[in-house]
């Protein structure tokens, strides 16, 4: 039971993609709500996670942002500017311009978790829903058909990924995992694992074709001189990979795609 209507609305912009971990100044976008109202936040008060959007993409995937302003330029459409994009390792769902007309929610108290267990991931389900004070045959319910993804258990993608070669040809490849649980602890050397165990699948690519996918159980792999040799018949100047931190529950998470 929710006890609280949700801030909804469509954009009336276009939104291109952002920079990823700093704030986005060169783009700002219009949201007319149907419901609700949105204001301004300092930046400490931002970075506590206030003023948390999210807008749905044509595929039907959904970018999580933040905003300093929110300035009321019309009735009920407000501009939003100083955004922090691609929040909650959203980064691909903003991979192409967002088109005016996008589906707006503001994750305030009023959003809730629908309480489903692992089972449920992924299962399509008949949900069915209306106003609590009448039954639920009654006919202002509606039944949507829906599957969840459990994307809260999905790893985010790795950052800051490098690639040095040695002497004799192997690739070394290093990266930084992130964590959904725990990372804004400073004191740490490093942030928490939240998985049962560190794995990761390394895809090397060849324009679209996967050449061979690597493993590793620490923050690096050696992509040696023979595999090179094997998968290009010889050492490329260049190589394009895809590295993916693995889930037990939840299997692969979002990838990050470089050339090193």
């Amino acid at each position: 039971v929710l006890t609280a209507p949700a801030t909804l609305g469509r954009t009336l912009d276009p939104l291109p993609p952002g920079p990823e971990g700093r704030l986005d100044w060169a783009n700002r976008v219009r949201v007319k709500l149907s419901y609700g109202t949105l204001t301004s936040a300092a930046l400490a008060t931002v970075l506590t996670g206030v003023n948390a959007a999210a807008v749905c993409n044509a595929s039907g995937d959904w970018e999580v942002f933040q905003f300093l302003n929110a300035t009321l330029v019309g009735s009920a459409t407000y501009e939003l500017s100083g955004l922090l994009r691609a929040q909650a390792g959203t980064e691909a769902a903003m991979a192409a311009p967002l088109a005016a007309g996008a589906q707006f929610v503001l994750l305030d108290g009023a959003v809730q978790p629908v309480p489903a267990g692992l089972d449920g991931i992924r299962s399509t389900l008949n949900w069915r829903y209306g106003p609590s004070n009448r039954g639920i045959g009654d006919a202002s319910y509606v039944t949507r058909a829906h599957a969840f993804q459990g994307l809260g258990l999905r790893p985010l993608s790795p950052v800051h990924i490098r690639g040095t070669r040695d002497a004799a040809g192997h690739l070394s490849v290093t990266w930084i995992r992130r964590t959904r649980l725990g990372g804004d602890n400073w004191e740490l050397a490093d942030v928490p694992l939240a998985e049962d165990n560190e794995r990761y699948e390394i895809d090397i690519l060849d324009g679209a074709t996967v050449k061979r996918t690597l493993t590793s159980t620490q923050a690096s792999v050696v992509y040696s001189a023979s595999e090179q040799m094997a998968d290009f018949g010889a050492l490329p100047a260049m190589v394009t990979l895809r590295v993916c931190q693995v889930s037990s529950v939840y299997g692969r998470g979002s990838a990050r795609t470089v050339t090193v």
